[in-house]
């Protein structure tokens, strides 16, 4: 990202197409809205491993 200029990132190929900014954003909000609550809804389908003070979801291979 460190290459890109402000105008890069904020570029958009079309009015109906996402910029690079855009794009960034949605993946943040998902990650931390979105993928968080997934052990919650399905807590059988992930193996937590906990190192330190930090948890470590993954999904089981079903």
């Amino acid at each position: 990202m460190c290459e890109l200029s402000d105008e890069d990132v904020r570029w958009k190929p079309s009015p109906d197409r996402f910029s690079v900014a855009e794009v960034l954003a949605h993946l943040s909000h998902s990650e931390a809205h979105c993928y968080r609550a997934r052990p919650a809804l399905a807590p059988d389908a992930y193996i937590v491993k906990t190192v330190g003070n930090l948890q470590h979801r993954k999904t089981k291979v079903l």
